[in-house]
């Protein structure tokens, strides 16, 4: 009994030095029991469990995999935009594209012509548009941008997604062209502005890319993405000076609108890149232009030939066609990569009227200087399409031959009261042939009138014949006097126009009458040809030399000996050059004055320079205009 009970004891003492040993102690049997005694009485506490804490228990089943995403953070970038393209398949540009005034519900008009669709995209986070037609109150109509141009794809609406920015945005596309003025409210499900950033569902959208709507590639918003919370960085100012070129001289002429495309046969060129007077016949339903390389300046227009005359009004290029009002000055356009400025009259019509042009500054062709171009309008805004058809340094060059001449343009006919002896008098005819080629014509004369034809000279000699009566007829009063009956050469007189010789026939009869002519050249050559032109001398024509003066002249007038009472030819400056046609003069001695302003109905002249005519030409003379003597008239 004695020994059980001792087993039991020992039993008990040993198990509760097991159960202890798992809390306190390592589990390597080798470490020595403790030397303390252990305590007789257990601890008040409940004993330990024999086995460790358990862990958290390891599920028994997967865990659950991610929700699918359907929705982002994505920034509102820039305000919508829309505009008008002619096709999905090709590259607006982006003036092409409209904005709004903020990134709201708002209403916008198009006008779709004809293969013309609508278009509007904008920054995903604004949700789901719907496009609701003002005038029908009916909605929808944008579901076109996943179908091919005018097919209706009933597996594929709505529109697609593109990046701009590494933002998403969506593009719609009405559903067919050709709508006309139509007006959309369209109506976003979120609401927010540019630089918020809200929910947005992206998937699920076709990709603008898988639909090959490849003018999506190149829009780009116009702000930087902005970062919530954090001011905008201010953009880097742009450079706005350039080097601009000479590279042509002023051209001026008529065009019967300015929203179609002129052609190049209605433009005159000057001959140097300076100031010049010019004579244009502006008709009913016409406007003058005039267009030169900016590297000259701005422009400042008057009335007649004075640099001190009224102001021309030439504010028209800035204005809509027909509009009574707008803003003043040139629009800008680009040739070959140059700015050019372009003026407009204000106002059609006017008849034949004569104007002093003085640009900024003269320059030689070829000289630069710093120009800033970038506040001016630009044509591309005013609908100015004939603007790229002004020539260029690009176009067709003159052969180099001695004594070449070139077709510079198509023949042109009209009426005037005195002999037509200079470019300006050219241009001012108001007739223009359609071919280089010989031509059947018709001019009216009033009273006082003659008629007169003027062609490039390359061209060869003239025959007319009367279609009233069949008969071959002399145009040969160009080298008369206008008050003569009959003169003493038969021949047309020679005028340099467009840096080219034409020539100039009058008929011999003044009017009132009508004529009815059929007339044909010695050559037939087309526009740009050019042949040899050695025997243009033999010709009468124009007398040019050149002047020496510091102040500004803007003509010059002959005179009988000792008066200055009435005209008897007017000529014309460019640059130091002057030109004076004296065709129609006896031989014998004249008084030649320089204009140099108009004062009212006062002219400003220098003079008298003693010249002789001979043979209806003056000598090619350097004459000095400040040594002559002032005369106020």
């Amino acid at each position: 009994m004695a020994h059980s009970w001792i087993v039991s004891l020992l039993t008990m003492v040993l198990l509760v030095g097991c159960g202890s040993q798992g809390n306190e102690y390592p589990d390597d049997p080798a470490t020595p029991e403790p030397t303390e005694p252990e305590p007789t009485e257990p601890e008040p506490t409940e004993p330990e469990p024999t086995e460790p804490e358990p862990t958290e228990p390891e599920p028994t089943e997967p865990e659950p995999t991610e929700p699918p995403v359907t929705e982002l953070k994505c920034p509102i970038n820039d305000v919508p935009h829309f505009g008008v393209v002619s096709d999905l398949f090709t590259t607006p540009t982006w003036q092409t594209l409209a904005d709004a005034t903020a990134a709201d519900d708002f209403t916008f008009t198009l006008t779709l012509a004809s293969d013309t669709y609508g278009v509007f995209m904008y920054p995903a986070a604004l949700g789901s548009a719907t496009f609701t037609n003002t005038a029908t109150n009916v909605s929808g109509a944008w579901q076109g941008a996943t179908w091919s141009d005018g097919n209706i794809n009933p597996n594929s609406n709505g529109p697609v997604l593109v990046m701009v920015d590494g933002v998403p945005w969506l593009a719609h596309r009405t559903d067919f062209p050709s709508l006309g003025e139509v007006s959309f409210a369209v109506d976003f499900a979120n609401s927010g502005s540019v630089g918020d950033t809200l929910n947005c569902d992206i998937f699920g959208y076709p990709s603008a890319s898988d639909h090959n709507l490849q003018w999506l590639a190149d829009v780009t918003s116009q702000t930087e993405t902005p970062i919530p919370g954090e001011p905008e960085p201010e953009p880097e100012p742009e450079p706005t000076t350039e080097t601009c070129i000479v590279v042509d001289q002023p051209h001026y002429g008529v065009v019967s609108s300015l929203f179609t495309t002129a052609t190049i046969e209605q433009l005159f060129e000057a001959s140097a890149a300076n100031d010049f007077a010019f004579s244009l016949n502006i008709t009913d339903g016409q406007y003058g232009i005039v267009a030169y390389p900016a590297a000259l300046g701005e422009a400042t227009f008057r009335q007649g030939t004075s640099v001190s005359g009224p102001a021309a009004n030439w504010d028209g290029a800035t204005w809509a066609q027909g509009d009574t009002a707008g803003g003043s000055g040139p629009v800008m356009i680009r040739i070959d990569n140059q700015p050019w400025f372009i003026y407009r009259t204000e106002s059609a019509g006017g008849g034949l009227q004569t104007f002093n042009v003085d640009v900024g500054r003269a320059g030689a062709i070829n000289a630069e200087v710093e120009c800033d171009v970038s506040e001016y309008p630009l044509a591309s805004d005013h609908s100015l399409d004939w603007a790229s058809v002004i020539p260029t340094t690009t176009e067709t060059p003159l052969p180099d031959t001695a004594g070449s001449c070139r077709v510079s343009d198509l023949p042109r006919f009209g009426a005037a009261t005195s002999n037509i002896n200079h470019t300006t008098d050219i241009a001012a005819l108001a007739s223009t042939f359609t071919a280089t080629s010989g031509q059947r014509f018709q001019q009216t004369l009033l009273a006082s009138e003659f008629a007169y034809l003027a062609y490039p000279a390359a061209l060869g000699e003239a025959t007319f014949i009367n279609e009233s009566n069949g008969l071959v007829t002399a145009w040969a009063g160009a080298t008369w006097n206008i008050a003569d009956t009959v003169g003493t050469a038969f021949t047309p007189i020679v005028v340099q126009h467009q840096n080219e010789p034409w020539f100039v026939y009058r008929n011999d009869l003044v009017g009132p009458s009508s004529l009815d002519f059929s007339v044909s050249f010695e050559r037939d050559l087309a526009l740009n040809a050019s042949t040899d032109c050695t025997g243009i001398d033999a010709y009468p024509g124009e007398s040019v030399g050149t002047f020496t003066s510091n102040n500004t002249v803007v003509g010059l007038e002959l005179y009988a000996t000792g008066t200055v009472d009435t005209v008897l030819e007017s000529g014309v400056v460019e640059g130091n050059e002057w030109r004076l046609n004296t065709t129609d003069l006896a031989n014998g001695d004249y008084h030649l004055y320089f204009v140099l302003g108009v004062n009212g109905a006062q002219k400003l002249l220098a003079g008298p320079v003693t010249v002789t005519v001979t043979a209806g030409q003056l000598p090619a003379t350097v004459h000095d205009v400040d040594a002559a003597p002032w005369i106020l008239q």
